[in-house]
């Protein structure tokens, strides 16, 4: 799992575990998983093991690299190679993989044969980067997890797999993945003109004609926000940044001599979040397109508005149960209830998204935010009493506003017995209310508890 040098030196993080050297002109059988990257692991480096068995000349240095940051060195020797002929080509450069710690168990715990499964690939010279699926820990503890859990689903099963198969650019991830440092370097390096400088790397290097490679089979599973403030600030800059690498880097690819399937997708990849502002657009004119088309006549409705509507809900339906059929198999029919939760937390997004568009439009810059995790995994775990401190923006209340424009619409639809589209505005209707009412709840009282915990 890269993570650039920024963040390892960011103050921001309360602590990073970071793997330097893993690989050195060798492939190893294991990943250190346990212990790793805390202060217990640097107080007892005994604790921080490989899961393998008998790998020799393996070097294990714990040491302190700044206050509230751990790091560990781990140097495989060239005999460990796990084929002999294999491996030549690590010998004047090294594989970082990175994992990132907040002072607790591993935001993202890959498998314990992670780096067996992946390593080899860079036996062919040409593979820039092995990405891996994220899995979720915290799927099952509330709403927000599930719907979020099946976001990340469609992204990593259908579009990742999608890209990646028929020849197209695909991104990092920001972690789950690997990278060879070669590329890192003849790609220009990690740079800080974006949010989301895994994306501008990841188009860089493919464009300098490096492949990646998608394991959809190998899985790293992690924690999703449990908080909503939590999952509006990683969505914000996820759009921002993807934006800014739009404006930064899409000009060069039409202009390239890059294959126009290639071209186009990039395309499509750099500016879906331009849907958000869209979305806003869309949600102002329903009302007063409503109120036309019923003045006009039922006729034009039925026959125009509502197959669009549904055409369009069944076309995003049918991507995420298709996401669900492959992560669970026949029992993919469980996951349908949540669909209308999936739907209305993205609607309820656009708002915080499409600020997040026009920001990175208008040039105007924002650092880095982190995510806050809170170590939960399950339903009976508890965030609330895990300090961070937080923030309330005018964001919440631009949802609520759009609620109560929705229940209004909702209300003349119902008094007018305009039954058609309904189920469309409050579907609307439930996905700003939520969004409003979960960030101010939880906004105010993580300030009230903060507040408390300061005194």
């Amino acid at each position: 799992m890269v993570f650039p040098e920024r963040y390892v030196n960011s103050p921001n993080y309360l602590s990073l575990g970071k793997i330097k050297n893993a690989i050195r002109s060798g492939q190893v059988r294991g990943f250190i998983s346990e212990g790793f990257g805390t202060a217990e692991a640097v107080k007892k480096p005994d604790r921080a093991k490989f899961h393998a068995q008998n790998v020799p000349n393996v070097e294990v240095t714990n040491k302190s690299c700044g206050p509230g940051l751990h790091c560990m060195t781990i140097e495989i020797k060239a005999s460990n190679r796990l084929h002999p002929g294999i491996g030549e080509e690590f010998e004047d450069e090294t594989i970082y993989p990175v994992e990132r710690h907040t002072g607790q168990p591993e935001d993202f715990v890959p498998a314990p044969d992670f780096l067996e499964r992946t390593v080899p690939f860079f036996a062919d010279a040409e593979i820039g980067m092995v990405q891996v699926r994220w899995g979720h820990l915290n799927r099952e503890f509330s709403i927000l997890t599930q719907a979020q859990s099946i976001l990340l689903d469609g992204h990593f099963m259908i579009e990742h797999t999608a890209r990646n198969r028929s020849g197209c650019f695909f991104n990092f991830n920001g972690t789950a993945g690997i990278w060879r440092r070669a590329v890192i370097q003849d790609a220009g390096g990690w740079q800080h003109d974006t949010l989301t400088e895994d994306l501008d790397l990841s188009y860089r290097a493919q464009m300098r004609g490096w492949r990646f490679v998608y394991l959809q089979d190998v899985v790293s599973p992690a924690e999703v926000p449990v908080e909503m403030n939590a999952f509006k600030s990683q969505q914000h800059r996820w759009a921002k940044g993807s934006v800014q690498t739009c404006k930064k880097l899409l000009p060069k690819v039409l202009a390239s001599g890059l294959p126009w399937h290639i071209k186009l997708e990039s395309a499509f990849h750099l500016t879906a979040n331009f849907a958000y502002p869209l979305m806003i657009l869309l949600s102002l004119l329903m009302f007063p397109a409503m109120v036309i088309r019923y003045n006009m006549g039922w006729y034009e409705m039925m026959v125009v508005d509502v197959p669009l509507f549904i055409g369009a809900t069944l076309s995003v339906c049918s991507f995420y149960l298709m996401s669900q059929r492959e992560v669970y198999g026949d029992d993919w029919r469980s996951r349908i209830k949540y669909l209308p939760a999936v739907l209305a937390v993205g609607i309820g997004l656009s708002v915080n998204n499409a600020k997040a568009v026009l920001e990175a439009l208008v040039g105007h810059d924002s650092e880095f935010t982190r995510t806050p995790k809170y170590r939960v995994e399950g339903a009976g775990d508890d965030w609330k009493q895990k300090r961070y401190r937080g923030t309330v923006s005018f964001v919440p209340f631009v949802e609520l506003t759009l609620g109560a424009y929705f229940s209004l619409m909702a209300y003349y639809a119902a008094s007018n017995a305009i039954l058609g589209p309904l189920p469309f505005i409050f579907l609307f209707q439930a996905g700003f209310l939520y969004a409003a009412t979960m960030s101010l709840f939880q906004g105010f009282g993580k300030l009230d508890l903060v507040r408390e915990q300061e005194a």
